[in-house]
């Protein structure tokens, strides 16, 4: 391989990989990430399940009245439907689920397990009621801010379905309102809007991120274009240039004639 081969082949792969650099992060960047708040959101959801679904049948054959079983017949049925797309996503994300119920949940478990009669639908009522109440706007932020496919149709789902639950469970005139968990307070006014692009907080719409990948692909631009000239000036380089050459050095007075 003589040297214009060999540089040829070097300005090549030099060319490649500045281009790879221009672009790579704009590339990587269109590609859904999945975010902590998109995995606890699927582990959430299946841990509804492991003791929703036992609570339900509880309510099915324990509840006292006909609408505490009707409410816990459905509550069941649909959330081994709900669980059935979390396990799917999981495996589709490569989520690690949890196979036991966690220990707050548990403890709910032994409450209905030791009560019966009227007391049963309420401790019933309350515990789902306040469940599907905490995980409600959990699922309405992911929703609204994941950026990965799968995660945003479960959140679909599952908002579908908890919806759907606070109604049964509203329907049930079990639950006490007084003792639910209080409301989150309103976000405080100076940072209300500022994901939408308020002029008070200019660059927290996201145009920083959209400054950065601009420069990211001039930079990389720039990098080529100058590896291109610095490459056709290796291969080609201009013909019939003279060549200034230094002047001889004057012989020494001793030789001198």
């Amino acid at each position: 391989m003589n040297r214009r081969t060999r540089c040829a082949a070097a300005f090549l792969l030099a060319l490649a990989t500045l281009a790879g650099i221009g672009t790579g992060p704009a590339a990587a960047d269109q590609a859904p990430s999945l975010t902590a708040a998109d995995r606890d959101l699927v582990v959430r959801v299946r841990l509804a399940g492991l003791w929703e679904i036992p609570a339900g049948d509880m309510a099915e054959t324990k509840g006292s009245t006909a609408r505490v079983r009707e409410v816990g017949k459905l509550i069941s049925a649909q959330h081994i439907a709900l669980d059935k797309l979390a396990v799917t996503a999981a495996r589709r994300l490569g989520i690690e689920l949890p196979d036991e119920p966690t220990a707050e949940q548990a403890y709910w478990l032994r409450e209905m397990r030791a009560a019966s009669g009227p007391a049963f639908g309420r401790i019933f009522a309350q515990r789902l009621r306040e469940a599907h109440g905490r995980i409600f706007p959990a699922i309405a932020a992911v929703r609204a801010g994941t950026r990965d496919p799968v995660v945003r149709k479960l959140a679909n789902d599952a908002n579908d379905f908890v919806k759907t639950h606070l109604d049964l469970l509203d329907s049930t005139g079990a639950v006490d309102y007084d003792h639910l968990p209080p409301l989150t307070g309103p976000a405080a006014e100076e940072h209300r809007f500022v994901l939408l692009g308020d002029p008070r907080h200019p660059g927290r719409d996201g145009t920083d991120e959209q400054v950065r990948q601009a420069l990211v692909g001039l930079t990389g631009g720039l990098a080529a274009l100058l590896a291109l000239v610095l490459g056709i000036r290796v291969l080609f380089p201009a013909r019939g240039t003279r060549v200034v050459r230094p002047p001889e050095p004057a012989a020494p007075p001793h030789r001198r004639q």
